[in-house]
């Protein structure tokens, strides 16, 4: 730690030394605060020097110490105004005042007691008693106290004492009784007020205030001290400045009544709000006074402070059900012409509260409405971004989330005035976890709450942004909670209750004020044939449709009604039931006729809204009706059916057979996916040997799409990202990303489109495909991505890594619930059936795998499909000799979870080589070992006197069967070592003995590695080898040694596999008193995240769990995440708090990943106490001595910069 000042000052401010010369301000302030208070106090600071210390890790915001006040770093460091927030100053001087004051005040209570209650309900009591008795009695009283009780215990009776002693006002009873009657009744009381104007009277009389609910039952109506003053039209603005009580309500006498000036017309009470209590009127009285808001001498009128009582009073009344939210918006409609910061701070909080709780009313829109046009005025009227006036800074700081949540329009120009912002965006997000800057990443984490339709935050960046904190350092959770603490949800019973008593009020508010909403039904009549089977009942699909059920006409093969006896919404299946009382005829048509009724919503599914920006356009006005008639489609499945209305703008190639829609703003950037889109789509006609189905195939960016892409035949809709590529801004993944899947989406057409999965249990016969052609294609269109050795992995290694649990599923898994059919689109569709499908298809050959395709192809054309099609294709043009049929072989991977390794072991005195099999898992304490399934294993190697030509032959040299799970076959002499499953086309693992482990060793760690062992089969040995030794198969020392040879690896392939496996170390071993200095060198900078990071992360969960799961669209990948990391009893112990506290709030999904959360993170746990020595061992060993070096450069830190520079542009 450094300081700026010399030995002999009395103040010194110490900070890091990259920090020490932004404590200028805190210093100079400190200086100026304790010369203030002594002035005050009328007694001198009793410490001959005072430091402040800005530590990074503090656990509180700051710390009273005597003599040395600790302080969490960010209240001590401010750099300049463009820099910090204006926010964040004024909690620089408000806490080091704070902590100054204590110097003389310091309480005795204990920890549990720091909240609202002793800080800012206390200290408002004390405002209202220094205002009845009078600011310099006060002191008075203060200072006969401090000298009274100097260095002393204290009571509050010796506070009462010396105000006592020095008080010359009269009061309706002592000091003593007064002030009890606040510090030990909790709660607080609303004072009612009457104006009679025909006797010009003014009635009072009080009662606690409490916010009623379904729950709890009301208080006991406990009766205060209550000093009561008022201000009026007759009063000057000098008389509102007179805070002295007019007249006192009493527990004795709760009720009081007062004559008035002549020419009142309106009364205000509690003026300066001086005293501790809310006030309601009655309703002319509120008519009254939001007359005077609305007026053009409301400012005049009304003292600032008491604009903002009647705002936060009106709004709470309101919430309480005690004035009608009539009242409450019409006197909150002022704030259109309010410029004033403290006004709207309390509007902020109200109208935030309304949104949360009036959102998914039908008259929502309205709501948004209103808001918007009060927001706007802060942007239109106001200079917000003068940064010379400290509350215009609060106010733009403040102001920034409700102006993009309600779409103001100078702001949306302002924000998006480029498109520059989205790269930076993402490498902000991604540097989230980095950052120590508290009101930063503040500021992120209010983005997880902004409207899409105001600014484009996407939903996979609002959970980036949570999942980088979690992943990230300490400070970053400080923020978070902080952000959170103000955001916190209402219990659902009290939400439910609120909607129920006021929504109806609000929305008939809404139409009378004429706040317009949007016409967001879709409403119809459908006709469907269907033909019958032998039963007395059909389905149909239906999700979230509203059937009008006297508008359902069922009409029979001979034309005659049919009456339908039963109908059902199967909600949890997402179908409808519709029920006779005969049998109908079995292979007949009927006619089913509905009329029905569905919102448009903005979930990101079926029929939805969205918006975009236009450059600086933020709405448009709907113009006249255009009719479009299409063309009769082909026969087809009907989740391949798409429209979209926009106004988007297009490129076109080949007589407008291939086109791309994207906003006009992004539509330049689509020249390399309509170009690959045409490359691609002739690469498939040619492979496949089958013309595109349609005469057109469009592609559209859509900037807020839930999924990456989606195969809709002849309009395939893609997330906007994936289309959009500009030179020399995009990056090269995301050019990938671009080409990848477009080819996928363009195989759907065949794979899925034309020739579809009779149930969703044949999945992966669409996906597999997809994912398989979409490497291959691509590779062939872009050679030098070596897309194929890219495949290695992202598909078989990724897939390896998962589908090694006991509870893994098959290929062919088969379900109908609509929520489990939803989590089958996970890596055993794509990643593992696509390894599969390579296999197979360097078993039988590449030309027969495209005959056998082809075939399939024709002979399923505009049907369903299962596997069995598939197989009878295959078998149709095989040449290779098999140990069993196709169906036979290729069903023992289809419909067996998991996967084998192979176990080798060579005998070098007789030359042989013996392989076995067994199903690889990895094992935990928790679950018991799945059963040893066995496969259908083309097995082959390669060895020293092979060449690398001899590496790309991958036919079968043996198998391993079900019923011959062990083979053994002799090597060609010579043979020093092999490697086993050449160019790893086979989806198993591989583990060896001991010697020939130690002989890969050797060759990896040779010259010539790169020459002798090809690089998929590197990457193949780095990721077998990892997981071996975290399965216990192999020890770490072999894991390690082998990894060693990556200080010498130049390829991408072998570094990504390894990125993967050490990680994976990382994750286990970050706790280890041993290990925080030795994983800079031993990995190389490839680390990410900290226990401490961990930790906090999870207390964040548990503290503020309903706010997570309100503002995100599932905490199923939060709780994955967690499981992954956690490697401390600590963290499992907060994990399990979560999941037992909220278990029963989370979806099935998310209860699922919870309890495998809790599973995990035991299993790390036992991991590290089974591995950790002998890993320590061995680095010691291998003097991989510690470092406290950073990684070059600083690491991360460019990043904590960037979000200095993005947030100081707003």
């Amino acid at each position: 730690m450094k300081t700026l000042s010399s030995v002999g000052e009395l103040f010194r401010v110490y900070a890091p030394e990259n920090k020490v010369n932004y404590t200028v301000y805190a210093h100079d302030f400190a200086v100026r605060a304790v010369r203030a208070l002594e002035n005050h106090f009328g007694r001198q600071n009793q410490m001959r020097k005072i430091d402040l210390v800005g530590i990074p890790d503090f656990a509180m915001g700051a710390m009273e110490n005597w003599g040395m006040i600790t302080f969490r770093e960010d209240y001590l460091i401010y750099q300049d105004e463009e820099e910090t927030i204006a926010l964040a100053k004024q909690k620089i001087a408000s806490v080091i005042t704070h902590e100054l004051v204590h110097m003389w005040f310091d309480p005795a209570v204990l920890n549990g007691l720091y909240d609202y209650v002793v800080y800012q309900k206390s200290a408002s009591v004390i405002r209202m008693i220094q205002n009845v008795i009078g600011f310099d009695t006060f002191q008075q009283a203060i200072n006969d106290y401090l000298r009274s009780r100097s260095y002393l215990t204290t009571r509050p009776q010796y506070l009462y004492t010396s105000i006592e002693k020095f008080r010359t006002v009269d009061l309706p009873a002592s000091v003593e009784v007064i002030f009890e009657s606040w510090a030990n009744t909790p709660g607080y009381p609303v004072v009612m007020v009457s104006f009679d104007r025909t006797t010009r009277t003014l009635t009072a009389s009080q009662k606690r205030f409490w916010m009623p609910n379904e729950v709890d039952t009301p208080p006991q109506n406990m009766l205060f001290y209550i000093p009561v003053n008022y201000g009026s039209n007759v009063l000057t603005s000098a008389d509102f400045e007179e805070t002295t009580p007019t007249f006192w309500l009493t527990p004795q006498d709760p009720t009081a009544t007062v004559t008035l000036e002549a020419g009142v017309e309106w009364v205000v009470v509690n003026k300066q709000q001086t005293g501790y209590y809310r006030v309601n009127y009655d309703d002319e009285s509120w008519h009254k006074l939001i007359e005077v808001l609305n007026s053009e001498q409301f400012e005049d009128q009304l003292p600032v402070i008491n604009r903002a009582q009647l705002v936060d009073d009106v709004a709470n009344l309101a919430r309480a059900g005690e004035v009608g939210y009539d009242v409450a918006l019409s006197l909150m409609q002022y704030l259109e012409r309010e410029t004033d910061y403290i006004p709207w701070a309390t509007a902020y909080n109200a109208l935030l509260h309304l949104d949360r709780m009036f959102s998914s009313h039908k008259e929502y829109n309205r709501f948004e409405n209103y808001v918007g046009s009060l927001a706007s005025h802060v942007f239109n009227e106001m200079n917000l971004f003068d940064t010379e006036s400290h509350l215009n800074r609060l106010h733009r700081d403040k102001s920034v989330y409700l102006a993009c949540e309600y779409g103001v329009e100078i702001f949306q120009k302002y924000w998006l005035a480029t498109d520059q912002y989205q790269p930076l965006m993402d490498k902000f997000i991604n540097a989230l976890g980095c950052s120590r800057n508290l009101a930063m990443n503040e500021f992120y984490l209010q983005m997880i709450e902004i409207n899409e339709t105001a600014l484009p935050i996407t939903v996979s960046m609002k959970n980036n942004i949570l999942n980088s904190m979690i992943k990230g350092g300490p400070a970053t959770r400080s923020a978070a909670l902080s952000y959170a603490a103000t955001r916190a949800l209402a219990q659902a019973e009290e939400n439910l209750h609120w909607i129920a008593k006021h929504s109806g009020i609000i929305a008939k508010w809404l139409v009378e004020q004429n706040f317009e909403g949007d016409d967001d039904d879709d409403s119809g009549a459908e006709a469907i044939a269907s033909e019958a089977g032998d039963q007395n009942h059909f389905y149909l699909n239906s999700d979230g449709l509203v059937i009008a059920t006297e508008s359902i006409k069922v009409t029979g093969p001979d034309g005659t009604d049919v009456p339908v006896a039963n109908v059902i919404y199967m909600e949890e299946f997402e179908q409808i039931y519709f029920g006779f009382r005969d049998r109908l005829q079995t292979g007949e048509q009927y006619k089913i006729a509905i009329s029905f009724l569905n919102n448009i919503g903005t979930e990101l599914k079926g029929l939805y809204r969205s918006s975009y920006m236009a450059g600086n356009t933020t709405s448009v006005t709907v113009g006249d009706y255009t009719e479009t008639t299409f063309d009769t489609t082909p026969l087809m499945s009907t989740y391949l059916l798409a429209f979209v209305i926009s106004d988007f703008k297009t490129l076109s190639h080949e007589s407008d057979r291939f086109r791309v829609f994207a906003a006009e703003s992004k539509v330049a950037h689509t020249t390399y996916a309509l170009e690959f889109l045409g490359n691609s789509l002739r690469t498939l006609e040619n492979f496949f040997g089958r013309q595109y189905q349609l005469p057109k195939v469009d592609l559209i960016a859509i900037p807020d799409f839930a999924m990456g892409a989606m195969e809709n035949w002849g309009l395939i809709t893609f997330r906007e990202q994936y289309l959009i590529y500009e030179e020399g801004v995009t990056t090269a993944r995301t050019k990938q990303n671009i080409a990848d899947l477009i080819t996928h989406e363009l195989t759907h057409m065949w794979f899925g489109n034309e020739v579809t999965p009779e149930w969703w249990t044949y999945l992966w016969l669409s996906e597999g495909f997809a994912r398989y052609f979409e490497y291959y294609i691509t590779s062939q269109l872009e050679p030098t991505w070596n897309l194929w050795q890219q495949f290695i992995v992202n598909n078989v290694h990724s897939a390896l890594s998962q589908d090694c649990n006991s509870n893994n599923r098959m290929m062919s898994y088969y379900a109908t619930d609509p929520a489990v059919l939803n989590d089958l689109f996970d890596y055993v569709v794509y990643a593992k059936s696509a390894s599969v499908i390579r296999m197979i298809q360097n078993v039988i050959g590449f030309d027969t795998f495209r005959q056998s395709l082809n075939d399939y192809l024709r002979s399923r054309s505009y049907l369903t499909t299962r596997p069995q099609y598939l197989y009878t294709s295959i078998e149709k043009f095989r040449t290779v000799d098999l140990p069993a049929s196709v169906e036979v072989i290729f069903e023992s991977w289809a419909n067996t979870p998991g996967y084998p390794v192979v176990t080798v072991s060579i005998d070098r005195t007789t030359r042989t080589l013996t392989a076995s099999q067994k199903r690889f898992w990895m094992p935990n304490e928790d679950d018991t070992p799945p059963q040893n399934m066995l496969f259908y294993i083309p097995v082959n190697y390669g060895s020293n006197v092979l060449t690398s030509a001899d590496f790309e032959d991958t036919t079968p040299t043996f198998w391993l069967t079900p019923q011959d799970p062990t083979a053994t076959v002799t090597l060609e002499a010579g043979v020093e070592w092999v490697v086993v499953n050449k160019q790893q086309t086979g989806y198993y693992r591989v583990n060896y003995d001991d010697e020939s482990w130690d002989k890969l060793i050797e060759v990896l760690n040779s010259e010539q590695f790169e020459d002798q062992l090809p690089v998929i089969n590197r990457a193949q040995l780095v990721d077998d080898v990892a997981n071996l030794a975290r399965a216990g198969e192999v020890g770490y020392d072999v894991a390690l040694s082998l990894m060693q040879y990556l200080e010498r690896e130049t390829d991408y392939i072998p570094w990504a596999t390894a990125y993967n496996a050490l990680q994976h170390l990382d994750r286990m071993f970050s706790s280890h008193e041993e290990y925080t200095g030795q994983r800079s060198q031993i990995y190389l900078g490839l680390i990410n995240g900290s226990p401490g990071a961990r930790q906090a992360a999870l207390q964040y969960l548990y503290e503020h769990f309903s706010t997570v799961t309100y503002l995100l669209t599932s905490v199923t990948p939060i709780f994955t995440e967690l499981g992954n990391r956690i490697n401390t009893r600590l963290q499992h112990e907060v994990l399990k708090n979560i999941v037992d506290e909220y278990g029963h709030m989370l979806t099935t999904a998310a209860k699922t990943a919870a309890d495998a959360a809790l599973m995990k993170a035991e299993q790390n746990i036992r991991w590290v106490e089974k591995h950790a020595e002998s890993i320590t061992s061995w680095l010691v060993e291998q003097d991989y001595e510690g470092t406290t070096a950073q990684p070059p450069d600083g690491g991360a830190g460019a990043y904590s910069v960037g979000h200095l520079i993005f947030v100081d542009s707003l």
